[in-house]
Protein backbone atom coordinates (compact mmCIF):
# COMPACT_ATOMS: atom_id res chain seq x y z
CA UNK A 1 0.00 0.00 0.00
CA UNK A 2 2.67 2.47 0.43
CA UNK A 3 4.73 1.93 -2.81
CA UNK A 4 1.09 2.33 -4.41
CA UNK A 5 0.89 5.40 -2.46
CA UNK A 6 4.19 6.82 -3.51
CA UNK A 7 3.53 5.96 -6.92
CA UNK A 8 0.51 7.50 -7.11
CA UNK A 9 1.61 10.76 -5.60
CA UNK A 10 4.58 10.87 -8.28
CA UNK A 11 2.13 10.23 -10.78
CA UNK A 12 -0.16 12.65 -9.89
CA UNK A 13 2.67 15.34 -9.75
CA UNK A 14 3.26 14.51 -13.20
CA UNK A 15 6.62 12.86 -12.02
CA UNK A 16 5.69 9.91 -14.99
CA UNK A 17 9.56 8.68 -15.33
CA UNK A 18 9.75 7.92 -11.63
CA UNK A 19 7.01 5.63 -11.91
CA UNK A 20 8.34 4.12 -15.41
CA UNK A 21 11.40 3.66 -13.32
CA UNK A 22 9.45 1.82 -10.87
CA UNK A 23 8.80 -0.75 -14.04
CA UNK A 24 12.25 -2.64 -13.26
CA UNK A 25 11.89 -2.51 -9.48
CA UNK A 26 13.57 -5.94 -7.79
CA UNK A 27 10.35 -6.33 -6.14
CA UNK A 28 7.00 -7.65 -7.78
CA UNK A 29 4.92 -5.98 -6.09
CA UNK A 30 6.25 -2.55 -6.61
CA UNK A 31 6.56 -3.52 -10.16
CA UNK A 32 2.78 -4.35 -10.25
CA UNK A 33 1.62 -1.35 -8.50
CA UNK A 34 3.91 1.21 -10.79
CA UNK A 35 2.16 -0.89 -14.20
CA UNK A 36 -1.28 0.12 -12.95
CA UNK A 37 -0.62 3.37 -11.74
CA UNK A 38 0.59 4.06 -15.76
CA UNK A 39 -2.49 2.21 -16.79
CA UNK A 40 -4.67 4.88 -14.77
CA UNK A 41 -2.81 7.63 -15.68
CA UNK A 42 -2.72 6.88 -19.51
CA UNK A 43 -4.97 8.67 -22.17
CA UNK A 44 -7.50 6.52 -22.95
CA UNK A 45 -6.40 3.60 -25.70
CA UNK A 46 -2.87 4.65 -25.36
CA UNK A 47 -0.38 1.82 -25.28
CA UNK A 48 3.14 3.93 -25.01
CA UNK A 49 2.91 2.49 -21.19
CA UNK A 50 2.08 -1.08 -22.59
CA UNK A 51 5.16 -1.02 -25.08
CA UNK A 52 7.66 0.90 -22.38
CA UNK A 53 6.89 -2.21 -19.52
CA UNK A 54 7.16 -5.00 -22.43
CA UNK A 55 11.21 -3.96 -21.97
CA UNK A 56 10.90 -4.70 -18.61
CA UNK A 57 13.77 -7.00 -17.54
CA UNK A 58 10.97 -8.87 -15.19
CA UNK A 59 9.54 -11.45 -17.22
CA UNK A 60 6.11 -11.46 -14.45
CA UNK A 61 5.72 -7.61 -15.96
CA UNK A 62 5.79 -8.19 -19.44
CA UNK A 63 3.64 -11.25 -19.14
CA UNK A 64 1.21 -9.52 -17.82
CA UNK A 65 1.65 -6.46 -20.54
CA UNK A 66 1.41 -9.37 -22.94
CA UNK A 67 -2.13 -10.44 -21.66
CA UNK A 68 -3.09 -6.76 -21.67
CA UNK A 69 -2.70 -6.13 -25.21
CA UNK A 70 -3.98 -9.40 -25.83
CA UNK A 71 -7.80 -7.32 -24.19
CA UNK A 72 -6.78 -4.38 -26.47
CA UNK A 73 -8.39 -3.72 -29.83
CA UNK A 74 -7.07 -4.95 -33.27
CA UNK A 75 -4.55 -1.82 -34.49
CA UNK A 76 -1.24 -2.00 -35.60
CA UNK A 77 0.19 -0.41 -32.96
CA UNK A 78 -1.13 -3.32 -30.57
CA UNK A 79 0.29 -6.15 -33.49
CA UNK A 80 3.37 -3.98 -33.45
CA UNK A 81 3.98 -4.82 -29.79
CA UNK A 82 2.90 -8.15 -30.11
CA UNK A 83 5.32 -8.61 -32.64
CA UNK A 84 8.19 -7.55 -30.59
CA UNK A 85 7.15 -9.49 -27.53
CA UNK A 86 7.95 -12.81 -30.25
CA UNK A 87 11.83 -12.02 -29.67
CA UNK A 88 11.84 -12.59 -25.96
CA UNK A 89 14.20 -15.07 -24.86
CA UNK A 90 11.18 -15.85 -22.07
CA UNK A 91 9.74 -18.48 -24.32
CA UNK A 92 6.87 -18.66 -22.54
CA UNK A 93 6.18 -15.25 -23.39
CA UNK A 94 7.15 -15.63 -27.16
CA UNK A 95 4.87 -18.32 -26.91
CA UNK A 96 1.90 -16.39 -25.69
CA UNK A 97 2.43 -13.26 -28.07
CA UNK A 98 2.67 -15.31 -31.09
CA UNK A 99 -0.88 -17.21 -29.82
CA UNK A 100 -2.70 -13.60 -29.65
CA UNK A 101 -0.85 -13.04 -32.92
CA UNK A 102 -2.52 -15.84 -34.43
CA UNK A 103 -5.78 -15.82 -33.25
CA UNK A 104 -5.42 -11.77 -34.84
CA UNK A 105 -4.85 -13.59 -37.86
CA UNK A 106 -1.44 -12.06 -37.96
CA UNK A 107 1.18 -13.57 -39.94
CA UNK A 108 4.13 -12.16 -38.32
CA UNK A 109 3.45 -15.11 -35.51
CA UNK A 110 4.48 -17.80 -37.91
CA UNK A 111 8.15 -17.59 -37.44
CA UNK A 112 7.91 -17.45 -33.87
CA UNK A 113 5.30 -20.36 -33.46
CA UNK A 114 7.53 -22.53 -35.76
CA UNK A 115 10.83 -21.96 -33.90
CA UNK A 116 8.77 -23.30 -30.71
CA UNK A 117 8.57 -26.57 -32.44
CA UNK A 118 11.79 -27.86 -31.38
CA UNK A 119 11.46 -26.78 -28.00
CA UNK A 120 12.23 -29.53 -25.22
CA UNK A 121 8.88 -28.91 -23.57
CA UNK A 122 5.89 -30.85 -25.26
CA UNK A 123 3.53 -28.66 -23.85
CA UNK A 124 5.05 -25.28 -25.60
CA UNK A 125 5.56 -27.16 -28.79
CA UNK A 126 2.08 -28.64 -29.14
CA UNK A 127 0.71 -25.31 -27.92
CA UNK A 128 2.30 -23.65 -30.83
CA UNK A 129 1.16 -25.97 -33.24
CA UNK A 130 -2.52 -25.38 -31.66
CA UNK A 131 -1.63 -21.40 -32.80
CA UNK A 132 -0.09 -22.02 -36.12
CA UNK A 133 -3.18 -24.26 -37.04
CA UNK A 134 -5.20 -21.62 -36.09
CA UNK A 135 -3.75 -19.32 -38.16
CA UNK A 136 -4.04 -22.07 -40.48
CA UNK A 137 -7.70 -22.24 -40.39
CA UNK A 138 -8.16 -18.69 -40.61
CA UNK A 139 -6.36 -18.88 -44.63
CA UNK A 140 -2.92 -18.32 -44.16
CA UNK A 141 -0.90 -20.40 -46.21
CA UNK A 142 2.04 -19.01 -44.28
CA UNK A 143 1.25 -20.72 -41.30
CA UNK A 144 0.05 -24.00 -42.88
CA UNK A 145 3.04 -24.28 -44.82
CA UNK A 146 5.18 -23.75 -41.44
CA UNK A 147 3.16 -26.72 -40.07
CA UNK A 148 4.29 -29.31 -43.14
CA UNK A 149 7.76 -27.82 -43.02
CA UNK A 150 7.75 -29.06 -38.92
CA UNK A 151 6.23 -32.08 -39.86
CA UNK A 152 9.76 -34.07 -38.95
CA UNK A 153 10.72 -31.89 -35.77
CA UNK A 154 8.15 -34.02 -33.71
CA UNK A 155 5.48 -36.11 -35.12
CA UNK A 156 3.40 -36.26 -38.59
CA UNK A 157 0.07 -37.48 -36.41
CA UNK A 158 0.39 -33.78 -34.77
CA UNK A 159 0.70 -32.77 -37.98
CA UNK A 160 -2.38 -34.53 -39.65
CA UNK A 161 -4.53 -33.53 -36.26
CA UNK A 162 -3.62 -29.79 -36.72
CA UNK A 163 -4.47 -29.88 -40.63
CA UNK A 164 -7.45 -31.93 -40.20
CA UNK A 165 -8.87 -28.54 -37.42
CA UNK A 166 -7.94 -26.24 -41.09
Amino acid sequence: DIAKAALEELAERGQIKRVEAALNSPVAEVRKQAFETLEKHAKKNAIEHLVLALKSEHDDLRLSVVEQLAKRKDDKSVGDALAAALDSEHKGLALRAGEILAEREDVRAVDALTGLARSEDDKQVRRGREARALLGKKSSTAALLSLVHDAGVKDVAGLAAALGKT
